[in-house]
């Protein structure tokens, strides 16, 4: 009598084989619904439908998956984004165009953004620093276009750095809630660009920053005077230091003397 094969509709169906794209998409929607440390790998295998043990001929450990997470987007982001930054475009249409495309990865790849965003404290110090190294030479990427914006005049003289900081903090996030909107990708990459230029196009107003106003003149100089006591304090107990030093250096090139008048 043959056996019955019985199906459930709650395990999947085990596969001999996968894909590293296939794995490493898997992996990032778990990191991103439960978080890197509450995901297994075996999570990762039963979402497959593989064995734990196929997941090793991948990867050797979680954090080497994670790492991989982040090296993949790195890899797509500077593929899509590098000849952008070098294309015979005037820097302000090169910005727009740079701004446009990573939101557009951020979207598309919403699993491996979120994760991107979230888990580097997961990362080994040694793999920390070689993302970050990475993640470095794409922020240049943007900073090369704004500072040549700048030398033609076309940008404020904001701090470069501090202004790509801000473009990747407004972008960065868009994987999180886009889908929870119904405001098209290309919507939000266009009016997050008219922000951002709206911020860095040289009005000819020379502003490089705006600080609160004060509500006296004693309270904006309160800081100053402030600091200005510190440091006089500071002047006050070096000046005391440098007479015993140079009491210390008399005594020492005079011989000194002893208790009893000799000198030693």
């Amino acid at each position: 009598m043959a056996k019955s094969r019985r199906s459930s509709t709650n395990a999947p169906k085990r596969r001999r084989g996968i894909t590293r794209d296939a794995l490493l998409q898997a992996a990032a929607e778990l990191f991103a619904r439960k978080g890197y440390r509450a995901t297994s790998l075996e999570d990762v295998a039963d979402t497959l439908g593989v064995k734990k043990t196929t997941i090793y001929h991948y990867v050797r450990s979680k954090e080497v998956l994670l790492v991989d997470i982040y090296e993949t987007m790195l890899d797509l982001i500077e593929a899509r984004l590098r000849p952008i930054s070098r294309a015979n475009l005037p820097p302000d249409e090169r910005l727009r165009r740079l701004i446009h495309a990573y939101i557009e990865i951020m979207a598309e790849k919403a699993a491996m953004s979120t994760t991107w965003t979230r888990e580097e404290s997961n990362l080994s110090r040694d793999n920390l620093l070689k993302i970050l190294r990475r993640s470095r030479q794409m922020e240049k990427l943007f900073e090369s276009v704004i500072e040549e914006g700048q030398e033609k005049g076309l940008f404020r003289p904001l701090t470069p750095r501090l202004a790509v900081l801000a473009i990747f903090g407004m972008c960065n996030f868009v994987s999180y809630w886009f889908r929870l909107t119904e405001i098209p990708v290309e919507r939000i990459a266009s009016e997050f660009a008219l922000i951002l230029e709206s911020g860095l196009g040289n009005d000819g107003a020379g502003g490089s920053g705006l600080w609160p106003r004060a509500g006296s003149v004693g309270e904006a100089l309160a800081p100053a005077l402030a600091r200005l006591e510190t440091l006089e304090d500071q002047m006050a107990q070096l000046k005391g230091e440098i007479e015993k030093a140079q009491t210390r250096l008399g005594d020492g090139l005079t011989g000194g003397k002893s208790r009893t008048g000799r000198r030693k």
